[in-house]
């Protein structure tokens, strides 16, 4: 595996995904990475496509088991993400939203917006683009 072209983003091996789950469970990714932009993220995924390497997006771990056997693939964690984004367009009816931007945060956003449909996100302790 040539990881020479993405050594700047911080790329571990073997780390154990326990520590990134609220459940605490979990044996290590191949590799494991926290991309804090869209440009980071976009490396990464061009890296493990280009190798056929599997990922997982992971969000804030919440009600997430991994195997004891740990992850044969790249997971990147979007704790770290840049999640500042929550824009409307009312015109197209959308609500665009950043990975890594909680469920709870998304939903109070709406509310103070005026929009209705995420209230059914409200207790679920989860971020968006993630597992």
């Amino acid at each position: 595996m040539n990881t020479s072209g993405i050594s700047d983003l911080a790329l571990q091996r073997n780390v154990s995904l326990a520590a990134y789950t609220t459940i605490k469970i979990g044996g290590p990714a191949n590799y494991f990475a926290e991309p804090v932009n869209e440009d980071q993220l976009r490396k990464l995924l061009n890296w493990a496509r280009q190798d056929g390497l599997p990922c997982l997006i992971l969000g804030n771990g919440s009600n997430v088991v991994f195997d004891d056997a740990g992850y044969q693939g790249l997971v990147l964690s979007m704790r770290h993400f840049e999640n500042d984004v929550i824009k409307v367009d009312l015109d197209a009816c959308r609500v665009t939203v950043s990975a890594g931007v909680s469920l709870s945060r998304l939903v109070r956003f709406c509310q103070e917006s005026g929009l209705a449909g995420t209230e059914f996100l409200a207790h679920i302790p989860g971020t968006v683009g993630g597992r």
